[in-house]
């Protein structure tokens, strides 16, 4: 069968100033669907037309199957690219997989009763897709069979049951080969992701890895992880992100890993990852092994330095343990990414501007302050609900930088101007710019990258927290229903 594989055009503002990430999860997919004549769409390396480009590659490639896969603040951009799809292709089937599709598919129909869709993918997609395609290539019609699938029956969707946690020796290479769109430009040059591990230990109340995969951690062979470095590598990628949900879970794996990039000399490559704080603080000699394996850029999630705050959310870390992993990264001469999130229903403007305030003293070389969001499938989700501390439920502003909640003291719009003037006195100081790392590895890069980031956010000052630019719909969106309160 042929089938197209499709991300969508929008990211969020905090990654999307910096680079254009093509999707892994499709590149895997397309991997692992043996016999199938499969081709790769990653909008997001084309963004502004992404619709012709859809429609292109539908008209000349033909496809029995479109597959398409979306965060939460992209899916009114997959329901609208899917309704194009199906006025130029009625006979088409369309699949839809990632975690807001997962963690709704039970409320499905009532949070979106106008869909194009015919399957949902819940969970991981490898085995669930190749499985489905293996049905509709005999031209059965039963698909009761297939674990892990979601399938509308005469206008009702009807849910089979979950499928296990796949054994992730048994996950072939992603095949980038099948993508239309190549080039994915970063500011340390082309850039491409690749993961080395699935799933999170941690069960943080903000995170929707839990809800998703449960607490398991699980690490690919070393052996296939060498082969996907040679095709990145092969292929031209200069700058790679480890798409991991916390690389640093097992220790050992994190050291094997590092110790894989220096032995084959996949140096020449440059390295960003995120890792938890609590490893990064007690491993100083991992995190010396990877400025050697050239990993030099860590996002690290602190969340906060108040540690009421930390042990309300479930994070396994001390404002201690922050300021150690800080300082052993920076010993190493790593730059330093330090994650913070305002929005916390005891939040107000003094205990935002106080994070903000410590975490400076830290000398970061990025820092990003983003806002509470109530995700599917959050256990802060449900907290904040029953406290009626949502504003907004629009999901197209699920992405971290806009404000969809509001504190016991502070309005939604008031939320949103303290963290944005939070960032700008942290990223305007000259200090900062001075010290800062990543300006001296990528100066040209850097400097585009935060005048992006500086004029999205004086125009979320100047014109509210729906500005931002996105995917224009070229259909009638579906609206977002009331349940969504629910």
């Amino acid at each position: 069968m042929r089938v197209l594989l499709v991300s969508m055009p929008d990211m969020a503002h905090s990654i999307g100033c910096c680079m254009r990430l093509p999707s892994g999860a499709l590149a895997s997919l397309a991997g692992n669907l043996p016999g199938h004549d499969v081709r790769v769409l990653d909008l997001v390396g084309r963004p502004r037309r992404a619709h012709a480009l859809l429609i292109e590659a539908l008209r000349t490639f033909q496809p029995h199957v479109l597959g398409l896969t979306a965060m939460t603040f992209q899916f009114s951009s997959l329901l609208d690219l899917a309704r194009g799809a199906r006025i130029e292709m009625p006979a088409v089937k369309i699949v839809a997989g990632g975690f807001h599709v997962s963690l709704l598919a039970d409320n499905f129909a009532v949070e979106y009763p106008d869909t194009p869709l015919d399957f949902i993918v819940r969970g991981e997609g490898e085995a669930t897709l190749r499985e489905l395609l293996t049905v509709l290539d005999a031209g059965t019609r039963d698909v009761s069979s297939v674990p892990g699938l979601s399938w509308r029956d005469a206008g009702v969707w009807r849910h089979n049951p979950a499928r296990p946690l796949l054994a992730l020796d048994e996950i072939a290479l992603p095949r980038r080969a099948a993508r239309l769109v190549t080039r994915f430009p970063s500011i340390g040059g082309l850039c491409d992701t690749m993961e080395t591990s699935r799933g999170c230990v941690h069960a943080c109340t903000f995170c929707s890895i839990h809800a998703m995969s449960g607490a398991h951690y699980r690490t690919f062979p070393i052996a296939r992880i060498v082969e996907d470095l040679r095709d990145l590598r092969a292929r031209g990628a200069k700058f790679i992100m480890l798409t991991d949900d916390n690389l640093a879970c097992d220790p050992d794996h994190w050291r094997a890993v590092c110790e894989t990039i220096c032995r084959h000399n996949f140096t020449t490559m440059r390295f960003i990852v995120q890792v938890g704080a609590a490893p990064l603080a007690a491993h100083p000699d991992i995190v010396a092994l990877m400025a050697r394996a050239n990993m030099r850029i860590v996002f690290v999630g602190m969340e906060s330095m108040r540690h009421a705050r930390l042990a309300t959310a479930h994070k396994p870390a001390t404002p201690d343990i922050n300021r150690r992993a800080i300082e052993n990264l920076q010993r190493n001469g790593i730059a330093v990414i330090a994650g913070l999130i305002a929005g916390f229903p005891d939040d107000t403007r003094e205990t935002i501007r106080a994070d903000a305030a410590a975490v400076r003293h830290l000398r970061p070389d990025a820092f990003s302050m983003q806002i509470m969001t109530p995700f599917p499938g959050t256990r802060v989700r449900g907290e904040l609900l029953r406290q009626q501390l949502v504003c907004n439920f629009d999901y197209d502003h699920y992405d971290g930088a806009h404000a969809n909640v509001r504190t016991h003291t502070l309005s939604q719009t008031a939320l949103q101007r303290c963290v944005t003037r939070a960032t700008f006195r942290a990223i305007l100081s000259p200090a900062f710019m001075l010290r800062n790392r990543l300006l001296h590895m990528m100066p040209y890069g850097v400097v585009r990258a935060q005048l992006t980031s500086f004029f999205y956010d004086i125009g979320k000052l100047l014109f509210g927290d729906h500005w931002g630019t996105r995917y224009s719909p070229r259909h009638p969106v579906t609206t977002a229903n009331a349940s969504r309160a629910a």
